[in-house]
């Protein structure tokens, strides 16, 4: 079993990857921003993998739509 030290080391480690990645992407910000204020009220771990899990589906929801209306705009174009 993890003790609470490896815990926290984890935890913290993972914050630091996320912070570099959005340095890199700073377009994701706001995104990001959303995550934690939906999960601020999203209560059980339950509550909030199920809350993580539909963001996702809606952000693939919108590539998705993406991807066919760039697959339409370049059929149009042939």
């Amino acid at each position: 079993m993890i003790d609470l030290s490896e815990r926290f080391e984890k935890i913290q480690k993972s914050i630091e990857a996320r912070n570099r990645f959005l340095a890199e992407h700073p377009e994701l910000m706001p995104f990001q921003k959303e995550i934690e204020r939906r999960l601020r009220c999203a209560g059980s771990v339950e509550n909030r993998m199920t809350l993580l899990r539909s963001m996702m589906d809606e952000k693939l929801f919108e590539l998705s739509q993406t991807c066919l209306e760039a697959k339409k705009s370049w059929e149009g174009n042939r």
